[in-house]
């Protein structure tokens, strides 16, 4: 601090002279104190200290940050006289770690001829730090931009424009240019000269178009990529929705749709599923050689347990390659019309008399409302005939379907129509014929669903109880009982949370365990 004093000194008596009174310098706190200090004279006061704090700091980092020699050289320019300034001595008794002999650090001399590579520091000599690995030159990953064509996209790589050229040329052969997505990964390869040597992408997982540089030419060809059949099992919990536990466990949302498709039949999902019920389910998927999903096949078996019933389904393979769900007494759990024609929904009015949301009065409301997102698909609850569709007064978008000659279903308020379908095509039970809307008399995004005998309006959550298909008997029942052990034996095992693999044959729909046990008595042995 007495550096600090000297320093604001000068200041202190020159305010001293011109306001005639004295200053005084001591050790504690307040540096400098004045009587009858006008607010002039602190303002004066605190100037001085603004000018000479940071004066003291600097000059105190200049004499400590100096080399570690008993003195610092100066020069300038060669004309000015060294200077040497000495650092006082630690006192004896001061800190011991201060006082202590500073530690000897070996320094490697290096010759003034060396490389420069000696000052250079890499990854390899610093302890636990791995070298980097050098990019590969024979390849870039690029990605293609929105509205990029893949002629751009190798001409941005420096690939000559002829050479661009000849290789598309000879893509078309086997892939249409035009049909690649933005956000496709392409591979550009090169040689050892780096000449542009091909490229690769994959435009589906099970496919890859390759194009490489063979003899001068550019050769294309498309690769198809083995894919496997395996089976997955899931036991999950319902919390909250069905569908949204099975994809929060890791089940396709493809899947949970089939799911929920399989038991329409027999279940309500509005009214039937509560807190504390849960639900199992086995399903085919198709991977690439790296693992990735490709696509999801069937649902071999689906159940719901719920607070007073289980509903089990049980996918069955006739000889003739007819494939139906039933349940575990061979009943099909197919009926004459599905319960829910709509996924993911909830009742927002029932069948009867109501008053009406728009009109203010009470009418009849011929039909069930189910609340759903626009674009929500709409299935056809049967098989049957388009004899109508297009748009009908206050239903809006309007489609009806006649199932027999005395049951029809009209459905109601639908944003656009499925493609392929017009006034007499034939639709099979589940086809996806619209979508969720507010068209027509609407107070928001629902299904307007009716079921009608011999053209009267009936409650549709009665008659859609009706079975209409068949059941199993003889060899095909025993076949569908030893499907239905199999499977409880797979789930007997498995724990409830995540989908995983299961040793499960899809196409004989019974359990792969004679060779697992097989295995499993040699590893003992």
């Amino acid at each position: 601090m007495r550096a600090t004093y000297s320093i604001l000194a000068p200041y202190a008596q020159e305010y001293a002279r011109h306001h005639r009174r004295p200053a005084a310098f001591v050790s504690g706190p307040n540096w400098i104190t004045a009587r009858r200090t006008s607010s002039a004279s602190w303002l004066f006061a605190m100037g001085c200290l603004v000018i000479g704090v940071p004066a003291a700091l600097a000059t105190s980092v200049y004499l400590l940050s100096g080399p570690q020699s008993p003195a610092l050289e100066s020069s300038m320019d060669g004309d000015m006289e060294n200077v040497a300034l000495a650092l006082p001595s630690l006192p004896a008794g001061s800190d011991a770690s201060l006082a202590a002999a500073p530690q000897q650090l070996a320094v490697t001399e290096v010759p003034a001829d060396a490389d420069d590579e000696a000052d250079t520091v890499t990854a390899a000599t610093v302890p636990g730090v791995k070298p980097a690995v050098p990019a590969d030159p024979s390849r870039r990953v690029l990605t293609l931009a929105w509205g990029e064509t893949l002629m751009g996209l190798l001409i941005k790589s420096a690939v000559p424009e002829a050479d661009a050229h000849e290789a598309l040329a000879s893509l078309r052969g086997v892939y249409d240019p035009r049909d690649i997505q933005a956000g496709e990964e392409v591979v550009v390869r090169y040689n050892e000269t780096g000449a542009f040597a091909g490229f690769e992408f994959e435009p589906t997982a099970d496919r890859t178009v390759r194009v490489a540089r063979q003899n001068g030419d550019f050769k294309a060809a498309s690769i198809v990529r083995p894919l496997s059949n395996n089976v997955m099992a899931a036991r999950v919990e319902i919390e909250g929705s069905l569908y949204e536990s099975g994809i929060r466990a890791g089940v396709p949302a493809s899947t949970m749709s089939a799911l929920v498709k399989a038991l329409s039949f027999s279940v309500d999902f509005q009214r039937d599923i509560k807190a504390g019920d849960s639900f199992k389910v086995m399903y085919q998927v198709i991977r690439n050689p790296e693992g990735t999903l490709v696509r999801t096949g069937e649902i071999l078996y689906a159940e719901v347990k719920l607070s007073d019933r289980t509903v089990p389904v049980y996918r069955y393979r006739f000889a003739d390659g007819r494939v139906e769900y039933f349940d575990r007494s061979g009943s099909s759990v197919r009926k004459a019309l599905m319960r829910t024609p709509v996924n993911a929904a909830r009742i927002t009015s029932g069948f009867g008399m109501r008053e009406h949301p728009l009109f203010g009065y009470t009418r009849m409301h011929k039909g069930v409302d189910f609340g759903a997102p626009t674009g929500t698909p709409i299935y056809a609850a049967g098989d049957g005939v388009i004899i109508d569709r297009g748009w009908k007064n206050g239903y809006g978008n309007f489609i009806q379907i006649r199932h027999n000659g005395q049951i029809s279903t009209a459905y109601g308020h639908m944003s656009r129509f499925s493609n392929g379908f017009t006034r007499g095509s034939r639709v099979r039970q589940g086809q996806v014929i619209g979508f969720v809307g507010s068209t027509g008399n609407s107070t928001g995004p629902h299904l307007h669903f009716e079921v009608r005998v011999n053209n009267q309006p009936v409650n549709p959550m009665t008659v859609a109880n009706l079975r209409a298909g068949e059941k199993l008997a003889g060899a095909n029942l025993q076949r569908l009982k030893n499907i239905a052990a199999s499977i409880d034996e797979q789930f007997g095992r498995l724990p409830e949370g995540l989908a995983q693999d299961v040793a499960f044959n899809a196409t004989t729909g019974e359990a792969i365990r004679p060779a697992v046990q097989v295995q499993a008595k040699r590893l003992e042995d």
